[in-house]
């Protein structure tokens, strides 16, 4: 048997095995906390705040989405493909190009729950007065 395929071998047969048993929320887990861990810690370490912005915005948005899927978790396996969608919306939500996960806080949190908070930026605050 040639390497190759022993190789492809050893790396498939693990993979559908964990997806055949219900291994689908370790590979979305993998793709939601892997990559977003490693910029996280990239974004630290940089002088900029720009990136640090983009990843706590990330984890908020991941957060709460986790919070609601634990809460509807039950409904949400009977959607169709809602494992593909999911993986879909975390990617987007913390790919760089597509910057997701701050299109969400600007849609929902920064206007519902920003106020109901009482804080705001430093910019929100000089147009109040």
């Amino acid at each position: 048997m040639k390497k190759e395929f022993v190789a492809v071998a050893a790396i498939a047969i693990p993979f559908v095995l964990m997806i055949s048993m219900g291994g689908t929320n370790f590979i979305i887990d993998l793709v939601a906390y892997l990559y977003p861990a490693y910029a996280s810690v990239r974004a630290i370490e940089t002088e900029g705040t720009d990136d640090d912005t983009l990843w706590l915005t990330y984890w908020l948005i991941f957060s709460l989405f986790k919070l609601f899927e634990g809460v509807a978790d039950s409904l949400l396996q009977y959607i169709p493909l809602y494992t593909v969608a999911k993986c879909t919306f975390l990617v987007w939500c913390f790919h760089p190009s597509f910057k997701g996960a701050q299109i969400c806080y600007d849609a929902v949190i920064k206007p519902h729950v920003v106020p109901l908070l009482g804080v705001g930026t430093a910019d929100d605050k000089k147009k109040e007065k």
